[in-house]
């Protein structure tokens, strides 16, 4: 099953509604009004890993839960709706980083430790997450979306490895998949778009090779 990887970070972009939504959101989860958070969240399920429009932090609910000292519960509660531990913010930070940091209780920084479900070592963590972002080279709408690319951490946390990408302007979005773990892990990214057709692209920690390709 895939997962969809929300990479919009400025307004204007997305229907005024789901700007309205992602402030709601960010603006509860500000307050640490968890009750709130939750109770929005079991309506607007898919904006759990969704960062603010504009946000120059790049927090999402998991992440405001760590630097807020939020009860181990609610953390958990989090998860259980499908937050994602690897997810770094834009200083590069999961949530249990800013738990540590700020030395919350032991029972949530615990908790926010990422469980992995694809071993790949952390070096070709970094070359795949570079050719990754290579491969998906930003075309000019994403400037303006200020979109942040998928983050290889959060497919070793997905049981199923695999990562959907919508991508403003592209009248499609990308796919993205683990296709093996370990020293020589390899991704696996298509491109499908219903102006210019589909790419398909191999990427280990060596470099790009494009494997297939259809034209509309």
């Amino acid at each position: 099953m895939s997962v969809t990887w929300d990479g919009v970070n400025a307004k204007g972009v997305e229907q005024a509604y789901v700007d309205k939504n992602k402030d709601i959101l960010a603006n509860a989860t500000f307050k640490g009004d968890w009750t709130a958070v939750l109770k929005f969240l079991d309506e607007h399920g898919s904006l759990i890993n969704s960062t603010r429009p504009g946000s120059r932090s790049g927090f999402v609910p998991l992440h405001q839960a760590a630097y807020l000292g939020a009860p181990a519960a609610v953390a958990e509660s989090l998860i259980e709706k499908g937050a994602w531990r690897s997810l770094r913010d834009l200083e590069g930070d999961r949530p249990v980083d800013i738990a540590r940091r700020n030395k919350r209780d032991a029972n949530l920084v615990a908790l926010l430790e990422p469980v992995n479900h694809h071993n790949i070592p952390q070096e070709v963590v970094v070359k795949l997450e570079e050719y990754l972002h290579q491969a998906m080279h930003n075309w000019p709408i994403m400037e303006k979306a200020n979109f942040r690319l998928p983050q290889v951490s959060v497919l070793m946390e997905l049981s199923s490895g695999t990562l959907s990408v919508p991508t403003p302007g592209l009248f499609g979005g990308w796919q993205v998949s683990i296709l093996c773990d370990g020293e020589d892990a390899k991704l696996k990214a298509t491109m499908s778009s219903r102006m210019a057709g589909s790419a398909t692209y191999e990427i280990s920690k060596t470099g790009i090779n494009e494997i297939g390709r259809e034209y509309m």
